[in-house]
């Protein structure tokens, strides 16, 4: 190969790495999205919202699991510990909370462990480890008025905080 051919690779080569590099940023950009979308929602239970994050089979029990907590879970603090983009469809995330459960004055700490996989082009939360709340997926339950049910458990709407459904670019 002469230099121009040697030069002309180089070159291709550090664009595909570019590309690539910025992909991954972009991966990372739009989990971070989403993981601080959920985490903020949930800290301020605001568990509706919240629970946008997860798959569709997996939200009615959320909220049955989380609704009754409004005003016996007491969220301090999250902050996120530690990320690991295990691909670029599957992370996993590990979040340290403070919470107390009142009557309770004793504040706990824990490290949730986030397992997150994107699904059509968006982070959905699929298993959280060491929740606060176990979700009873075994008995169905209603969901609140307006939200679609659905079966496929990889059908998803998921809305950015700040974004309501239906504007322009999310319909």
């Amino acid at each position: 190969m002469n230099r121009r051919g040697l030069a002309l690779a180089l070159i291709g080569a550090s664009l595909f790495s570019a590309c690539a590099s910025m992909k991954v940023q972009d991966d990372l950009e739009k989990l971070k999205e989403a993981v601080e979308g959920y985490n903020q929602a949930f800290r301020w239970k605001n568990y509706e919202r919240a629970s946008l994050y997860l798959p569709d089979g997996k939200r009615a029990a959320f909220m049955a699991a989380y609704d009754d907590d409004e005003r016996s879970l007491q969220m301090e603090d999250y902050q996120v510990s530690k990320v690991n983009l295990h691909n670029e469809d599957q992370a996993t995330v590990s979040v340290r909370v403070r919470f107390l459960l009142l009557p309770s004055v004793v504040v706990e700490n824990r490290t949730l462990i986030q397992h997150w996989q994107r699904v059509v082009g968006e982070w959905v939360l699929e298993d959280e480890e060491a929740s606060i709340r176990k979700l009873d997926l075994a008995e169905p339950a209603e969901l609140p008025p307006g939200k679609p049910d659905s079966t496929d458990p990889y059908e998803v709407e998921v809305t950015p905080p700040g974004e309501e459904p239906g504007e322009a670019g999310w319909e």
